[in-house]
């Protein structure tokens, strides 16, 4: 982890990377494609944020986000499981209890400095969210699960299965509510990831049109000539090497 000061802060909005708060915690290994934002949500155990994508607040861990992603306030993404088949399922078990509380030392002689055990309980899952998702306030998402393109998440689901391309879910636990667009349509969208673009190379598509703008889609990836149009490319950069770069 490292924990902002107003030197990082600084750093990271030079780099495309809006990130609010001074004194706050970031996981080291985590990596994000300019231009994004984090606001105000807590990040754990690396993951990655792809470009024009945006979070209010909550918890992500171990979560890789790509492009054109819009979650709300409180989301809870990639929590992890405890162990359900242990004498008990608390941590304070199986890990080193410094990584739950920071207390005076005249406790110490009562905790765990390291692992019971050589093999952990539980491993850590990835979870993985692709494209154009959109997530409502307060939603989880559990660990592991994979949200595949322009799917949407309704306010206050609970996600504990896998969600289809462009699919709109809602409900504890979420089930389909419907599909954004006709098959053909979805299709037609995976195949030109239209992602892969930047707002500037959009803007001059009928974007409240779809079928009219996949109609219209070669002006955005060709030329009049025929030559492909370059695609938004930047590299991801890592918070730890970020820091240590800047200083």
């Amino acid at each position: 982890m490292i924990i902002t000061t107003a030197e990082n802060l600084t750093a990271l909005k030079k780099h495309g990377l809006d990130f609010y708060g001074i004194n706050r915690p970031i996981s080291a290994n985590f990596s994000f494609e300019a231009p994004c934002s984090l606001k105000f949500a807590q990040i754990e155990q690396g993951g990655s944020l792809g470009a024009f994508s945006y979070i209010v607040s909550g918890y992500i861990c171990s979560t890789d986000i790509g492009r054109y992603c819009s979650f709300g306030e409180g989301v809870q993404i990639g929590r992890q499981n405890h162990p359900i088949q242990w004498l008990s399922t608390s941590p304070f078990l199986y890990i080193n209890n410094k990584n739950i509380l920071n207390i005076d030392a005249a406790f110490d002689k009562n905790l765990i400095e390291t692992p019971l055990h050589t093999k952990p309980p539980i491993q850590l899952k990835t979870t993985q969210i692709k494209n154009d998702v959109w997530i409502g306030h307060g939603a989880m998402i559990n660990a592991g699960i994979c949200i595949e393109n322009g799917a949407i998440i309704a306010a206050g689901s609970v996600v504990t299965k896998d969600v289809p391309a462009y699919a709109i879910v809602g409900g504890n636990p979420a089930k389909l509510i419907r599909y954004r667009f006709p098959d053909e349509i979805i299709t037609q969208l995976l195949e030109i990831q239209w992602w892969q673009y930047s707002p500037e190379q959009l803007k001059d598509l009928p974007l409240h049109d779809v079928p009219q703008l996949l109609k219209n889609i070669s002006s955005l990836t060709h030329d009049k000539e025929g030559k492909a149009k370059p695609k938004y490319e930047t590299n991801f950069i890592k918070i730890s090497e970020l820091i240590q770069t800047t200083g």
